[in-house]
């Protein structure tokens, strides 16, 4: 039996790694022919190129609270799968998952869960944790981005779950792109993302590398205080926040090493795809990175939070390019478990396999 209708669940379609995975998911499954339709819960806001089939539907409401909001949402969403008959949801992070299992109780429709973070750092907190300890058991199957978060769950969930990365587009370096001395990140301005630590890392490297500037991409909350930050570093004229970028791929081929300094991850979609298109990269070691990147060979790994190790990998790869030019090529072998065709293809294997001949 073949799947012909598919509907993702999330909180929006802006700027974000779940985003990003559903996006590129509904538009290959558009691409192919499937009705497709994403429901929105939190805002209608899209920042991602859609197909012109895909539907969206905002269920959504500012005025109200997310408490306000809990039961709209049940009965909405139960209201639209009795109406469209979907034969498949794919709800994407933990409280929208809830809510996506709770709505579709007793109701003829199977549904994927995606876990899209590390539940012990991502402000979830007691209630969201123990909801999905035990209402995760009642989807159909639970998708994890790392063999580290999916072992955080109880045995009958893991034993019900799969591990698939996220999907990336393969980013091939040109040669006829200057490769700048450019040290580059890409991520919300937030807590968790921790873009001080890289700021004062490179602040001590860079005094004695003057040729370096460093350039993170992305917004948030914590703009205000980044800025201030980099007004009062000591190479402030070489530390640049530009905001989001439209072109990803420009930057990340003109960028010589890639930093992901982050306290906490799901699995970070900068890093793959700073790894698809070769750069050397650094991570630190939090969940899905110490997956993807073998310390040495496909990358450098860093304890988390800690300055000292980022500076000594950062002058390692300054100094020695013949490293750089080894990580590399480990990042690009890497990647092929990662690029788009063959993460949509053990999507296509969990569905058609998985749910729907069962």
């Amino acid at each position: 039996m073949e799947v012909k209708h598919i509907t993702f669940i999330i909180g929006s379609l802006g700027r974000g790694g779940a985003e990003r995975v559903i996006s590129n998911l509904a538009n290959y499954y558009a691409r192919r022919g499937k009705r497709v339709d994403v429901i929105l819960l939190l805002n209608d806001l899209i920042e991602y190129d859609m197909e012109k089939t895909i539907r969206i539907i905002p269920l959504c409401n500012p005025q109200k609270s997310r408490m306000q909001m809990f039961p709209l949402w049940v009965w909405k969403i139960r209201n639209y799968i009795k109406e469209e008959k979907p034969q498949l949801l794919i709800s994407f992070i933990a409280r929208i998952n809830i809510i996506t299992i709770i709505a579709k109780m007793c109701l003829n429709v199977k549904l994927i869960v995606s876990e899209r973070n590390d539940p012990r750092y991502d402000g979830q907190g007691i209630l969201v944790k123990r909801l999905s300890d035990c209402l995760y058991v009642k989807a159909d199957h639970i998708v994890f981005q790392s063999r580290e978060v999916q072992s955080l769950y109880p045995k009958r969930i893991q034993e019900n779950s799969t591990v698939i990365l996220n999907p990336v587009n393969v980013i091939k370096r040109d040669k006829s792109i200057e490769q700048k001395h450019r040290i580059i990140t890409m991520g919300r301005l937030a807590r968790q993302k921790n873009h001080r630590l890289l700021i004062r890392a490179f602040e001590n490297v860079a005094e004695k590398n003057r040729e370096y500037e460093l350039y993170i991409y992305g917004e948030g909350s914590l703009r205000a205080e980044l800025e201030e930050l980099v007004r009062n570093s000591r190479c402030a004229d070489r530390i640049h926040l530009p905001g989001l970028t439209s072109d990803v791929e420009k930057e990340l081929k003109s960028g010589e090493i890639f930093v992901l300094s982050s306290d906490f991850e799901g699995l970070s979609n900068a890093l793959l795809e700073a790894m698809a298109a070769g750069l050397p990269c650094i991570s630190t070691m939090c969940a899905g990175s110490r997956e993807v990147i073998r310390n040495g060979v496909s990358g450098l790994l860093v304890p988390i939070g800690n300055q000292r190790g980022l500076e000594e990998a950062l002058q390692k790869l300054i100094d020695h390019k013949e490293l750089r030019e080894r990580l590399s090529q480990g990042a690009l072998r890497e990647s092929v478990r990662f690029t788009m065709e063959n993460v949509v293809a053990e999507w296509d294997r969990l569905i058609h396999q998985d749910f729907v001949e069962t």
